[in-house]
């Protein structure tokens, strides 16, 4: 059986998850020490391997859209607005007597298929809306379309959360 040869497209992919894997993990050890960067070269590896290993299996299928990914801009603009949310709630916790306002919603979403764009889409609406300090995505509910997420202040749907599948 001849040996199946793998496209230039498909290395430059595997070195480019290891390079932004290294960086990652450079990035939050905030450490650039011989050892540190030996280990995160290492433990980068092991991640791009398995993440090879995954893809070739076909246990994963990630293919974000551009129009996707380009709602990553209103990330920061909301990481700000929710600092600012979060040391109200902060200040009402302390010094008021009902308290911060906390709530579970169930947002109804877009789920769609399971194709590698729709996998994608869901995936950057979990990243994107946990990566704020105010909302934490507990899940998406596939069968009732549903998103759960926990606010620490209640917020309206965001336009990043409705362009990636969130209904309001």
């Amino acid at each position: 059986m001849p040996a199946r040869t793998r496209s230039a497209s498909y290395w430059f992919s595997v070195a480019a998850t290891w390079l932004i894997l290294s960086g990652l993990y450079l990035l939050f050890t905030s450490n650039l020490q011989k050892e540190e960067v030996f280990t995160g070269l290492a433990a980068a590896a092991v991640a791009t391997v398995g993440s090879t290993v995954c893809q070739s299996l076909g246990l994963v299928a990630f293919r974000p859209r551009w129009r996707d990914l380009r709602q990553a801009w209103r990330v920061p603009w909301s990481i700000l607005h929710d600092t600012g949310l979060i040391l109200l709630a902060i200040w009402k916790q302390l010094f008021t007597r009902e308290g911060a306002p906390s709530i579970v919603l169930a947002v109804p979403f877009e789920v769609g298929d399971q194709s590698p764009a729709a996998c994608a889409r869901r995936a950057l609406a979990l990243l994107y809306t946990t990566m704020t300090p105010g909302t934490v995505v507990l899940g998406i509910v596939d069968e009732q379309r549903l998103m759960l997420a926990h606010q620490i202040v209640p917020e309206p749907v965001t336009e990043m959360e409705r362009q990636l599948g969130a209904r309001p």
